[in-house]
């Protein structure tokens, strides 16, 4: 927040280019998609200068808050670059402690670490076309994300499935073809208690995503 506007009321910018998602508000690029991975992204490594204005001038339009300018780094005589690489397991990872009231084992074991493998990798380059006249500027960022999201889902007891299949009998009634297919799609569980209509299952919901995003940039001296 500036000057104690929201941050939608800011004016993002990538070398004076408007960077605004429209819908959101904020910048369109870095914005997080929804496993909150970003879509695209303008890595700290290609930044060559950050400006901020808590008053706007007159040369800035859309919003009323606080221009935030990206300057993107350009080439030279030298060739110049930069590579990263970032991994991320469960390997050294502890047991979600909330996942534990009820005790150990089963699969997934709620007492082993919930399994990611997570990795950002990246790198930068610039450098000359023309010497003294024409330079280039290049990134390139990646991320690929794999997890497992482990949730306890409250659904009807293997008892309360045969007591309504019971009902039906007693009642003279056969269940169809179609709703015993419909019910072998259904999951059941034990009863959580004894006697209860509900259990407990433990499902496990794999989450996958992929970016990639990279940027040029190419500078000529007309003198």
């Amino acid at each position: 927040s500036i000057n104690g506007a929201r941050t939608t009321s800011n004016n993002y910018l990538i070398d004076g280019l408007y960077n605004n998602n429209r819908y959101y508000g904020d910048a369109a690029l870095g914005q997080t998609g929804v496993l909150g991975i970003p879509v695209a992204i303008f890595p700290p490594e290609a930044i060559q200068e950050l400006g901020i204005q808590e008053t706007p001038s007159a040369e800035f339009g859309v919003k009323g808050g606080a221009p935030i300018n990206m300057v993107m780094k350009s080439g030279s005589n030298g060739f110049h670059g930069t590579a990263q690489w970032v991994r991320h397991t469960s390997f050294a990872d502890a047991a979600n402690y909330f996942s534990k009231h009820n005790g150990c084992g089963g699969n997934p074991d709620p007492c082993q670490a919930t399994p990611i493998r997570n990795q950002q990798f990246g790198g930068t380059l610039g450098g000359p076309i023309v010497k003294d006249k024409t330079f280039f500027f290049v990134f390139y960022e990646g991320q690929r994300s794999a997890s497992i999201a482990t949730k306890f889902q409250t659904v009807p007891s293997d008892l309360a499935v045969q007591q309504a299949l019971t009902n039906i009998s007693a009642a003279g009634l056969t269940p169809t073809t179609a709703g015993q297919n419909l019910l072998g799609f259904f999951p059941t569980a034990p009863s959580s208690s004894p006697g209860s209509d509900t259990g407990q299952l433990i499902t496990k919901i794999p989450t996958t995503d992929t970016m990639d995003s990279f940027g040029i940039k190419v500078d000529h001296h007309l003198t």
